[in-house]
């Protein structure tokens, strides 16, 4: 019986076998199927050709940035934030989607930053927190855009962009500085059970951090 079920399934394999062996050779003998099946070989060789094309373009637009952006960054570390805005700005205007792009932003917003052009710092950090960025830079975008609120005393924004930092990237090593900036912040908003939340938190989950004895001290007050 099984024996017979073998041979039965071979016999089907091999009848569907044939049968495509036919109809791909029908489809050949046919003109307008040889033509139908080279329009659509070329069309796929001219997407292939395209992507590697897009590609290709990418990865060089994203060399030159990089490059471009070493003397920019090395204007912002010399303390010469206007001559680094100037650069970093013609390097984001000339190349605003590549991978580089948060991080021109980014040093962009630290340079007026430095200048207590507040305004401009916050709107180059949120632009930034929008684009692709390094795993190193994107929770410095973060803690930047906070720090300013901050400055600003603008206290329930920069609550509210620690809160973001600590949910969109949850694994960052330096969780604890997130919470006692988001706590110390709810509290000089005026927020003090939700500060005393958060301090609770860091005592909680943090119980070896540095900022251990200022939450504890903030419970008991």
């Amino acid at each position: 019986m099984n024996k017979d079920k073998m041979l039965f399934k071979k016999q089907m394999k091999e009848d569907k076998l044939a049968t495509t062996a036919r109809k791909v050779f029908n489809f050949f003998q046919d003109p307008e199927g040889v033509k139908k099946f080279f329009n659509i070989l070329i069309w796929v060789v001219i997407a292939v050709v395209a992507v590697t094309g897009y590609f290709t373009y990418r990865g060089n637009i994203d060399k030159q940035v990089e490059k471009d952006m070493k003397p920019a960054i090395r204007q912002y570390y010399d303390g010469e934030y206007d001559i680094a805005i100037k650069n970093l700005k013609k390097i984001y205007q000339n190349y605003p989607h590549s991978a580089y792009a948060g991080e021109v932003l980014y040093y962009m917003g630290e340079s007026s930053y430095k200048l207590k052009n507040y305004d401009e710092a916050i709107k180059n950090f949120n632009e930034a927190t929008g684009k692709s960025l390094r795993e190193m830079i994107r929770p410095a975008v973060f803690i930047a855009l906070a720090y300013t609120y901050e400055e600003k005393g603008d206290f329930i924004k920069a609550a509210d962009t620690y809160e973001t930092l600590s949910r969109k990237i949850p694994k960052y090593f330096a969780m604890d500085d997130v919470f006692i900036g988001r706590a110390r912040c709810l509290k000089a908003a005026g927020k003090s059970d939700e500060a005393k939340k958060v301090y609770q938190d860091i005592i909680t989950k943090y119980p070896e951090s540095r900022h251990f004895q200022t939450a504890k001290g903030n419970l008991e007050n």
